[in-house]
């Protein structure tokens, strides 16, 4: 869980202009395959994976449930914060635009801060808490 977060805090704090969070798939003929199916976290005879846009399966340290809740935690950043479905990411001659689009990267990176500390939070308060 703690690296995962340290990766979405680490896209917080550089600002790229674009960023994509996925979660791994076991895809069938890859080592990851292997080692979920040998581990328990896939099914052999399970052939639905198909991207890695969506949680197949949990580690060692967390549930596939635990995967998914930081997978949303992760795409609410990617989404809203950081890409903005391209909102006022494209840089316009114009003064006025430039002066929005300033403001509105500041707000997210305001909203950004709070809500991935307040998230981190909950996220290792939950863990400790939460048996496996």
């Amino acid at each position: 869980m703690k690296t995962i977060l340290q990766t979405i805090g680490f896209a917080i704090r550089i600002k790229p202009d674009w960023v994509q969070f996925t979660a791994a798939s076991p895809f069938i003929g890859t080592k990851l395959r292997a080692w979920a199916v040998s581990q328990g976290f896939a099914a052999e005879d399970e052939y639905a994976y198909i991207n890695s846009h969506e949680v197949w399966m949990g580690n060692d340290h967390l549930s596939k449930t635990q995967v998914k809740a930081l997978y949303h935690f992760a795409k609410f950043f990617q989404t809203y914060l950081l890409n903005r479905k391209g909102i006022l990411k494209q840089i316009r001659p114009s003064a006025p635009y430039r002066t929005i689009k300033w403001m509105a990267d500041r707000a997210c990176d305001v909203i950004a801060a709070a809500t991935f500390r307040f998230g981190s939070f909950w996220f290792e308060r939950t863990a400790q808490e939460a048996p496996r």
